[in-house]
């Protein structure tokens, strides 16, 4: 048997279709991960943000609850656990 100097152009072909759709990939991974860093970074200064808006509230008004649909206080139990969903 001969010893062949080339793969077959369907056996290229093959092999290039692969790599371009590995790199494809590779390259929206790389996409996806940029836009969670994005994602974490507003997120955390979402909360940040409601924590010092949530400071100066208890500053004002000291330590309460909100009720989110009125706006009505309503002083804190013992044991309330703060909640920042």
């Amino acid at each position: 048997m001969a010893k062949a100097t080339k793969i077959t152009k369907q056996e290229l072909e093959n092999l290039n279709k692969v790599i371009k759709t590995n790199n494809n990939l590779q390259m929206q991974i790389g996409g996806i991960e940029v836009e969670k860093t994005r994602l974490l970074s507003a997120m955390l200064q979402g909360q940040n943000e409601f924590q010092q808006l949530q400071d100066k509230l208890k500053e004002k008004y000291g330590d309460v609850t909100v009720n989110l649909q009125d706006g009505a206080l309503k002083p804190r139990e013992d044991g309330q656990v703060d909640k920042k969903n």
